[in-house]
């Protein structure tokens, strides 16, 4: 029974993914392999499938379901039978880890279990543990597992399921899946309360299908309803991004490069380096001057 779980984590740098094998002794991979059993069964169990849209708030029992769905092909590589191809996780990498995959080689129906990581399920190596008689140091970085599922895959049936799109949108390309917004639908959103647009219809007009997809987001997933101008404002100032307010709004900027800026940080595709805090575009790691 031990053989048959093994732990993989997804490490995220900038755009790029790659695959650490997470090495993990016979009585880790008996409990976790035991506890991941049941985190499956609790997410299988008496769920209802609900096709994706990102504008629908799933309830506890609804599951997202995408069907032909294809694994990248820095996933689609990985051979659950024999993970010892892979390279070991570092401590470096563990805090770069956006989820894990879990997989049970003798369950059935074959499936990739996934659950979501940050920097924050990392526990420093100074961090002070009970050892016999006195605390003392754990000496190296530790990590935190979820209690829960994100998402499962089948593959033979290119099945996926999962409970929240941002959060598994973070280790799986979920963007892609996102209609593009139309030209009469891009003046709609630009006509949103929280927006003072400075041209409607050049914006609209001159929108490639980079800023129709953004559009769409913005609109499917009904991320507008929770934001408001402070939150936006102040937001905006933690990753350099100049917003401008014309009476209690957003000015949403004719400009293509501010415009840009702004979409991206509505879309949440911008995050801070880890270590040196700068920020960079999620899909190419470019840095945002």
């Amino acid at each position: 029974m031990p053989d048959h779980f093994h732990l993989v984590a997804i490490v995220k740098r900038g755009s790029k993914f790659s695959l650490s094998r997470v090495p993990i002794d016979r009585d880790a991979q008996i409990s976790i392999g035991t506890d991941w059993r049941k985190q499956y069964e609790d997410f299988t169990n008496e769920m209802r499938e609900v096709s994706f849209s990102a504008g629908y708030t799933p309830t506890d029992e609804d599951r997202f379901v995408i069907s032909d769905f294809d694994l990248p092909p820095w996933l689609s590589s990985l051979v659950p039978e024999d993970t010892s191809t892979q390279s070991p996780l570092t401590d470096t990498d563990l805090f770069s880890v956006s989820g894990m995959i879990g997989i049970l080689s003798d369950h059935e129906p074959k499936a990739l279990l996934f659950q979501d990581f940050s920097k924050s399920k990392v526990i420093s190596s100074k961090t002070l543990w009970w050892s016999k008689t006195a605390y003392a140091q754990l000496g190296r970085p530790a990590l935190i597992l979820a209690r829960k599922l994100s998402a499962v895959y089948y593959r033979s049936e290119r099945r996926l399921l999962f409970r929240n799109f941002r959060t598994v949108n973070s280790f799986l390309p979920l963007l892609d899946r996102y209609w593009e917004a139309s030209e009469e639908q891009i003046r709609t959103t630009l006509q949103n309360p929280l927006f003072d647009a400075e041209d409607v219809d050049a914006i609209a007009r001159r929108a490639t299908q980079w800023f129709a997809r953004r559009f769409a987001i913005l609109e499917e997933s009904q991320i507008l309803k929770k934001l408001t101008t402070e939150k936006v404002t102040t937001t905006a100032k933690q990753f350099n991004v100049s917003v401008t307010q014309r009476n209690g709004k957003i000015v949403f900027p004719a400009d293509r490069s501010e415009a840009k800026k702004l979409l991206q940080l509505l879309c949440e595709e911008v995050f801070l380096g880890p270590i040196t805090d700068v920020v960079y575009e999620t899909n190419s790691k470019k840095r945002v001057e």
